[in-house]
């Protein structure tokens, strides 16, 4: 079963302060070279996200992970206590289809918006998502 061209999926920029909107909805390509336009970013990753109660894929920004000073974007949040930065950079949000991705619902979205907190880190805040790595 062939995936969808375009999806609908939350973007999250990492980096931005309480005062900045972190999270967007957006239609994208669902291929290699539309997530990487999405996040801005030249190599991607995947890993599995427990957001609230619910479980999503994840894309993240590879290259991030070598870079000491890219910004948190996720933490990881296990048994009611900070256990780790989960990722870092941009990243997107969607769900997990069969051997493809598929699109989040408005439902999805904003479950996903309630889970984004401010993090300290080296004196500076940032609007981080908590979630768990599944």
């Amino acid at each position: 079963m062939a995936g969808k061209d375009r999806i609908q999926v939350a973007v999250f920029y990492a980096g931005l302060n309480d005062k900045q909107d972190s999270l967007q909805l957006q239609t994208i390509d669902n291929r290699y070279e539309g997530y990487i336009r999405a996040i801005h970013c030249r190599m991607i990753n995947f890993l599995c996200l427990k957001i609230g109660q619910k479980k999503y894929a994840a894309i993240i920004d590879n290259d991030g992970l070598r870079r000491k000073s890219m910004p948190p974007s996720s933490i990881d949040y296990e048994g009611g206590t900070i256990a780790d930065i989960a990722t870092v950079g941009n990243l997107i949000i969607c769900k997990d289809g069969r051997n493809r991705f598929d699109g989040i619902t408005k439902a999805d979205y904003r479950n996903i918006k309630e889970c984004i907190h401010l993090y300290e880190k080296n004196g500076k805040k940032y609007q981080v998502l908590v979630s768990e790595v599944a």
